[in-house]
């Protein structure tokens, strides 16, 4: 959880936004109640940053992602 709040906090400063706008925005609708193969919260927190960051940058959530650093 810390390495993908990590991210997300990362992402926010370099665009103007706090990080919990940003979850709100990108991730909370998806992850605070998940169906089918999506992660919940828990799940992300029990995975590696390396895991979460692959994710992101070249996994399942790279269209999501579009558009952070």
């Amino acid at each position: 959880m810390r390495y993908f709040l990590l991210a997300v906090l990362t992402a926010a400063l370099a665009f103007g936004q706090d990080g919990a706008a940003l979850y709100k925005e990108r991730c909370a609708t998806c992850h605070n109640t998940p169906q089918g193969h999506v992660p919940g919260i828990s799940a992300i927190k029990a995975m590696s940053g390396e895991a979460i960051y692959a994710a992101l940058t070249t996994g399942t959530m790279k269209e999501r992602a579009a558009g952070l650093s």
